[in-house]
């Protein structure tokens, strides 16, 4: 029996993994809400109030996993299910086009750049434009060991005019803002040539980007979200 246990355990260890790593399903629920009491037992489940629409006196919108769900129901609380897929809700709104394409394209998660596909627009910037650009750099590591990588635009009448700094992707599960940030950074650099505002951007500032703040968190989203 002993001998069985020994051999049993590492399979139970392999499909408990398995189990886990599967994605979990979260729904946007209604709630009615009458008072604010109510909305403490709601907050009191794990619900986070992103995502929360509504006030109290009426109906209420929220985002919710199992967990919560179950919570909601251990504590009485009814609710009506109005989207039970969220993230596939989601997916069906990226509009088709090619992944990971030079300028304004589309990403691989969700229609936003991964941290790779970060990497690869600075590079492809930077042999585009070498001109314009300096190749990225590292300014440090996060916790987990990854570089955090600055790029610089501005000509050659550049130096020694003001500088600005512009950074995204403090938050993991706020990619726009990187994505702003880097079609931006393309914009500049197509329309130097031909847009006076741009060439007088690219010639009189000195224009610091760090796209990506945190790349441990954002490496995070991808790996445990669609």
């Amino acid at each position: 029996m002993k001998s069985a246990a020994l051999w049993l355990a590492p399979i139970l260890f392999s499909l408990t993994l398995a189990f886990s790593a599967q994605q979990e399903t979260v729904k946007q629920i209604k709630v009615f809400v009458p008072d604010r009491e109510t909305l403490n037992r709601i907050w009191s489940t794990g619900i986070h109030h992103e995502g929360a629409i509504g006030k109290v006196g009426g109906m209420m919108e929220f985002v919710a996993g199992g967990y919560e769900l179950q919570e909601l129901a251990r504590n009485g609380i009814a609710f009506e299910v109005i989207v039970d897929d969220i993230a596939k809700q989601y997916e069906g709104r990226v509009p088709a086009g090619p992944v990971n394409a030079i300028g304004f394209g589309l990403g691989s998660m969700g229609g936003h750049y991964t941290f790779q596909e970060v990497l690869q627009q600075l590079d492809s910037m930077r042999l585009l434009y070498p001109a314009l650009i300096s190749a990225r750099d590292s300014i440090g590591r996060s916790n987990q060991g990854r570089a955090i990588w600055i790029a610089k635009i501005g000509s050659s009448q550049s130096s020694g005019k003001p500088e600005v700094l512009y950074t995204a992707l403090h938050h993991a599960r706020e990619p726009a803002g990187m994505m702003s940030a880097i079609y931006y950074m393309w914009w500049l650099l197509e329309n130097y040539a031909t847009n006076p505002e741009a060439a007088y951007l690219v010639n009189n500032r000195q224009q610091w980007f760090i796209p990506v703040v945190n790349p441990d968190g954002y490496e995070y989203s991808r790996t445990t979200t669609k």
